[in-house]
């Protein structure tokens, strides 16, 4: 787990994803092949950058959470995400 303070940029986002605990995996460890790091780090902008969803509704939104988003080598899909209101 990794946490930012909003607007994250994309070096925020790069520096997120490698102090996770599990980023040996995202590049392709154990056989697998590498996520596409790009496509997180598109996620992640599109909801915490300058331009993302949390600062244009920042005074509704007090809480952000995306789980799981699933990573393939071109993609990254945000299967169920919780926003908390308030």
């Amino acid at each position: 787990v990794s946490f930012r303070l909003c607007p994250i940029s994309r070096i925020d986002a790069e520096e997120m994803l490698a102090e996770l605990k599990g980023a040996a995996i995202l590049n392709g460890a154990r056989g697998t092949k590498p996520a596409s790091l790009d496509a997180i780090i598109d996620v992640l902008l599109k909801v915490g950058g300058e331009n993302g969803l949390l600062l244009q509704h920042a005074t509704d939104i007090s809480e952000a959470d995306i789980n799981p988003l699933i990573v393939s080598e071109s993609a990254a899909v945000a299967v169920d995400a919780r926003f908390i209101l308030g």
